[in-house]
């Protein structure tokens, strides 16, 4: 039976991307993407909806995005835990974006949370794949979920060098 109570929801708060991935749509047809970043009042409005008090986790994903370049990413986080106060909530990432980005989002997080690298690759073989992304930066991001206690992981998609 169907139920008007949803527990998990995905969104894509921005389809801005600063890498060039080779087999990514917004590489190769860039002219069928417009970057526009999810509206913080809107969102806020949408998620006192009914519909969603049984909210368990939201994840922040980058398909067509990176949700990190979102400028407002950690007022979205905190709009969303202010309003469902028990909420999990993941990003998903490259991870390649300034450590100050990073301090500042990972300030709105808590250890109920999540990161997810997407990562192909070590040092030297993931900006194969990952164009654009910086490896140090990646690290860097990683070693900073440490001190917040807000878990971390990364996802490396099983691949042959895809270029």
């Amino acid at each position: 039976m169907f139920s008007d109570r949803f527990e998990y929801l995905y969104v894509e708060p921005s389809t801005f991307c600063n890498l060039r991935c080779p087999r990514c749509p917004r590489t190769y047809d860039q002219e069928a993407y417009t970057v526009t970043n999810l509206d913080l009042e809107s969102y806020a409005n949408f998620l006192r909806s009914p519909s969603w008090k049984s909210i368990q986790t939201i994840e922040y994903g980058g398909n067509y995005g990176d949700p990190m370049l979102h400028p407002e990413l950690d007022q979205l986080i905190q709009s969303a835990r202010s309003i469902h106060p028990n909420v999990s909530q993941i990003i998903h990432t490259n991870g390649s974006q300034s450590q100050s980005r990073w301090e500042r989002i990972l300030l709105s997080m808590t250890a109920q949370d999540l990161v997810l690298f997407s990562v192909d690759g070590l040092k030297d073989t993931n900006h194969i794949y990952r164009v654009g992304s910086k490896w140090d930066l990646i690290q860097r991001a990683m070693k900073a979920c440490v001190p917040r206690a807000v878990s971390y992981t990364h996802l490396t998609l099983p691949t042959k060098r895809i270029v």
